[in-house]
């Protein structure tokens, strides 16, 4: 009975956190949910989202597809009868650290599909990247701060480019999460629309 009541403590707590999670999220613009009533049957989107999205199986096996193929595929991922789960394709030099990721339910109701979409912009990649920087910048900071024996005009100019470079390391991964989130948004509605027509 205790390890059910802890496990039920356990969930609650987890779903707390992601909502909190959610609302920061929402409030940095690296979440975006939206939902569009289309004038479109489900098997005819179904039809048209295939045909924008490579589905093609990634692992160490496959061989990966090669940039000159499916150009007019402009998002990669999987899409099943009832929704999908995408992402924009790659672009030559582009490393993927940024990727934000669409996920979406649709469901015909009259003569109108309802398509709920929610876009993840945070990416899992950059925690290492963030924790590491955290470290770096705050051992560098404790060992400078403490050398008693350092000019004041110099700790000033070290401290401005120490401060500066800080601010670069964090918020220029948060621009471009940003910048990516609004883009695949821009995206899919612009997708969506056309779809009707």
């Amino acid at each position: 009975m205790i390890e059910i009541y802890d496990i039920e403590i356990q969930f609650t707590y987890l779903v707390l956190n992601l909502r909190i999670m959610k609302k920061l999220l929402k409030k940095l613009k690296l979440f975006e949910d939206f939902t569009m009533e289309l004038n479109i049957r489900q098997k005819d989107f179904l039809k048209n989202l295939k045909d924008i999205v490579d589905e093609r199986e990634k692992g160490f096996f496959v061989p990966p597809s090669p940039n000159f193929s499916s150009r007019k595929k402009e998002f990669e991922g999987k899409v099943g009868d009832n929704g999908f789960h995408i992402k924009r394709k790659k672009k030559s030099f582009d490393f993927g650290i940024y990727e934000a990721k669409a996920t979406g339910t649709f469901k015909q109701t009259g003569d109108k599909l309802v398509v709920n979409t929610k876009i993840y912009g945070f990416s899992k990649k950059l925690i290492p990247f963030y924790i590491f920087i955290s470290l770096f910048f705050f051992v560098f900071i404790f060992v400078f701060f403490s050398t008693e024996n350092l000019d004041p005009e110099y700790r000033t100019y070290v401290g401005l480019i120490l401060f500066s470079s800080a601010l670069l390391m964090f918020v220029l991964p948060y621009v471009l999460m940003k910048n990516d989130t609004q883009a695949l948004k821009y995206k899919l509605e612009k997708e969506f629309y056309y779809m009707t027509r």
